[in-house]
């Protein structure tokens, strides 16, 4: 891959609002897919694409592997407690974060007793099912998490 082919694929994704492909992509920058699949598959190994069906991508927004988990958790623990119900998809996208962190986070409030599996939906990027979660008592949570966010 060479030097800029990143940067060129990330400025023109960053200001699509639908899916993409690479094939799409390459021939918007003017580069060969060859050369735009390297720096895909990078940026959706740190989470900054998602894939939303086969070859085809979304832009999350931020590259995760530079973020600290300290810098993310506080997201994911806002991102939860405003939405009802929620995905692990969607809790991504509101806190700028990957979904296997979101994932770890939700196991670890499922295993205290915080959050409760409420139903399924359908993915509208994929079309596969995801759980659906809920806060079984949002003032624990709160006082637990949230407030915990403020002291040093």
């Amino acid at each position: 891959m060479k030097t800029g082919t990143a940067q060129r694929v990330r400025e023109h994704i960053s200001g699509l609002s639908r899916p993409f492909s690479p094939v799409g992509v390459a021939r918007a920058v003017g580069l060969d897919p060859t050369e735009v699949h390297p720096a895909l598959s990078d940026m959706l190994e740190r989470g900054e694409i998602q894939r939303v069906g086969a070859a085809r991508y979304r832009y999350v927004g931020v590259a995760l592997g530079v973020r600290s988990t300290q810098e993310v958790r506080p997201r994911i623990y806002k991102a939860i407690q405003f939405r009802g119900a929620f995905s692990a998809r969607e809790i991504a996208i509101s806190a700028e974060s990957s979904k296997s962190f979101v994932f770890k986070i939700i196991k670890g409030l499922l295993t205290d007793g915080h959050l409760e599996v409420v139903g399924k939906q359908r993915n509208p990027y994929t079309d596969q099912m995801e759980k659906v979660y809920r806060l079984r008592h949002p003032d624990n949570f709160h006082r637990r998490y949230i407030l915990n966010l403020h002291k040093d």
